[in-house]
Parts: structure tokens; sequence; C-alpha cells
């Protein structure tokens, strides 16, 4: 099961894409497909993201509000799809 963890600051958007183990004695075991944040949100910040195999982002922008720093993430994501094996397209977010 693939889970997707967002945690909403004051001034920052974070999240971790997750697929957790199945049932049984594998259930605990987790691997990170992709982490990322968009910091200072309101004022000129920046965005970074760091997919599985390593590869790593970050670029400055001024980001005006949540729903504008939810759609940077996700169009991040979505451009790097072959980089990151969660296995579903967040193109359609």
């Amino acid at each position: 099961m693939k889970v997707l963890a967002i945690n909403c600051g004051s001034s920052t958007l974070k999240f971790h894409l997750i697929e957790m183990g199945g049932e049984g004695v594998t259930a605990r075991l987790e691997r990170w497909l992709a982490h990322g944040i968009v910091d200072r949100i309101g004022e000129n910040g920046f965005i970074e993201f760091t997919a599985e195999n390593g590869e790593h982002l970050k670029h400055t922008a001024a980001v005006a509000d949540y729903g504008e720093a939810t759609q940077r993430q996700w169009l991040t994501m979505a451009r790097r799809p072959s980089r990151c094996s969660a296995g579903w397209s967040l193109a359609a977010f």
C-alpha cells in the first residue's frame, strides 16, 4: 500500500510518499519513494524534492499559498515519473 503523508506548518508544506509492506511479518517494512518540502509559503522561498533513487532538486520560488504549494510539489513529482517508482502518476492531481 502506498501512503502519502502531508505536514502543513505555518509556512511550509512537507510530504513523504511511502510504500508500506503487506500483512504479517513484513507489515512493518516500508520503502521511502519520495519526499519534499515547499518552504516559506507566502514569500520568496524554495521547493525541494528527493526521489527514491537519490535525485535531488531544489530551486527558489515565490509561492503564494498552500494550494499553489501543493500544485507545485505534485508537478515536480509528475515531471519525474521514471525516477520515482511510485507506480502511479501524480499528473492527475
